[in-house]
């Protein structure tokens, strides 16, 4: 028997289950579960694995010659964390703060950082099966900031991949 035999034993196991039920009991396996937001006008998602909380903007320290995308640093609860503009870093058009805006802290491999984002959508799981790789026609800068695209009910999602978008120029991370 070969690895992807018990996986698919397991899937037609829980398959008669159907609907809610296979979701829950095969969601390490089958589904992804997103938090959404808003940059631009553009919704994009993280796996909601690596978010640790979600916060209002609190006041920020400039970070001097930190490169533009890096809002400054934030004390959170004795915690120092650099937060990243996710708008400057893809290359979306600035947008003012609102009653809206949020700082998600997510979980960078060893280290914690916040990304300001527009607006908390909602969250969503979506089966692995469904998320396609970023399109071919995003090349360099914009392919490397996307792990996947899924898709929810009649929207797309645009799956962010933390990662590239925390590294610093030059570096794993800041």
């Amino acid at each position: 028997m070969n690895k992807e035999d018990p996986q698919t034993i397991l899937t037609e196991e829980i398959n008669p289950l159907g609907g809610e039920e296979k979701a829950e009991k095969g969601m390490e396996q089958e589904t992804l579960e997103l938090m959404g937001f808003k940059l631009a006008d553009e919704e994009y998602a993280i796996d909601i694995m690596q978010i640790k909380e979600i916060t209002i903007p609190l006041a920020l320290t400039p970070i001097p010659r930190a490169p533009d995308y890096i809002l400054g640093i934030l004390s959170l609860r004795g915690t120092i964390l650099p937060i990243f503009d996710a708008k400057k870093r893809i290359g979306l058009p600035p947008r003012e703060k609102t009653n809206r805006t949020r700082i998600i802290i997510v979980n960078n491999g060893t280290e914690q950082v916040g990304i300001l984002v527009d607006d908390i959508t909602s969250a969503a799981r979506i089966p692995v099966s469904a998320i396609e790789p970023p399109p071919p026609v995003l090349k360099g800068v914009e392919a490397e900031y996307i792990s996947g695209v899924g898709r929810v009910d009649d929207r797309m999602m645009i799956i962010m991949n933390i990662e590239e978008i925390c590294k610093m120029e030059g570096s794993d991370s800041l």
